[in-house]
């Protein structure tokens, strides 16, 4: 209880500042002014100001990308993120306990009104009548203040519900590479220590692979950063339609992506790896607005099978190595990591 009255606290603290400043409801600004409200970064405190100072003088995207730059200085904050996913979690915990007393008020109005129907057919004394009468009067007074307060209850889980959403965004935000859609590393450091456990544990292999887009400066330098963009999301959405809703795609950085397969045989591994570089470089790179053929594209994978026993470094190590080492005897090829 005491973790969400205080992330309730700092969220209702972080709203405020936004109404003030007029900012929209995004995950985004509710990120960085939650972060402002909870004092977890000096250097994010003043940029912030610094932006509200000017905020005037700039058109939204200007403002946006300040924002963005603002949420990756945060990356170099874990404990910051830590932070939102319990306010998260403890928000869930209490919708239950608001929506269990909004349910407890509403039979008590019941059990009053029943209460003072009976009453109100008893045939006593004129001393009894008296009293039944000045429950009648207690009973509409209560019967309309219990209904006051479940419509504040239901006000209450209404706003607690659009504050867990806004969480919800703001963690998805997080863990997720804006460029692509795929995941990002921080969710991968935080994520492969358990599928690795799990692996463990159930007895069933799990495969890495780490994959490289080929000549990838170059393409840079000759097509342009826009163009360099557009080809880190084709080969983003061809690696999101190879894998299972189960498996773990990531965008690694720069121009390389990294791929968690639960529960598979290096030998399927070895085919969805063939399987994806075959499906990239069958793609022809066109020049924008005309029929001009650029070229292909072509990557290459390293593919390492975890051992029982070994750490998320020296799995993410392996599945480098075989990348190198595939490499050096063709670009457009797939590698895997000897088991020693």
């Amino acid at each position: 209880m005491e973790d969400y009255l205080k992330a309730l606290e700092t969220v209702t603290k972080a709203l405020r500042l936004m109404e003030a400043h007029h900012y929209p409801p995004s995950p985004e600004n509710l990120m960085v002014w939650y972060a402002y409200a909870a004092d977890v970064n000096s250097e994010c405190r003043a940029r912030l100001d610094q932006l509200t100072e000017k905020r005037k003088n700039l058109t939204e995207r200007e403002v946006k990308d300040c924002v963005c730059k603002v949420l990756l200085m945060l990356a170099d904050c874990p404990e910051f993120f830590n932070n939102l996913i319990k306010a998260h979690t403890s928000l869930d915990a209490v919708l239950g306990s608001l929506s269990e007393v909004e349910g407890e008020t509403t039979e008590f109005g019941r059990i009053l009104n029943h209460s003072a129907e009976k009453l109100k057919k008893a045939s006593d004394i004129s001393a009894a009548r008296e009293v039944v009468a000045k429950i009648l009067q207690e009973t509409d007074r209560m019967a309309a203040h219990q209904n006051h307060l479940a419509e504040k209850l239901r006000d209450t889980t209404r706003e607690v519900q659009r504050l867990q959403t806004s969480l919800a965004e703001a963690r998805h935000l997080a863990n997720t590479d804006t460029l692509t859609g795929l995941y990002n590393l921080r969710y991968l450091e935080g994520r492969l220590p358990l599928l690795m456990r799990k692996a463990a544990e159930e007895d069933t292999s799990l495969c890495t692979l780490m994959i490289e887009i080929n000549n990838f400066k170059n393409i840079i330098d000759e097509l342009g950063p826009q163009s360099a963009d557009k080809i880190l999301r084709l080969v983003a959405n061809i690696i999101k339609k190879a894998v299972r809703d189960d498996d773990l795609a990531v965008r690694y950085g720069g121009r390389e992506f990294m791929l968690v397969l639960n529960r598979t045989p290096l030998e399927n591994a070895v085919l969805l790896g063939k399987r994806i570089c075959e499906d990239i470089s069958s793609r022809n790179l066109s020049q924008r607005g005309s029929d001009q053929i650029l070229g292909r594209i072509t990557a290459a994978v390293g593919i390492a099978r975890h051992k029982p026993g070994e750490s998320v470094i020296r799995l993410l190590q392996r599945s480098d190595m075989a990348l190198s080492d595939g490499k050096k005897s063709g670009k457009d090829r797939v590698a895997v990591c000897k088991e020693t």
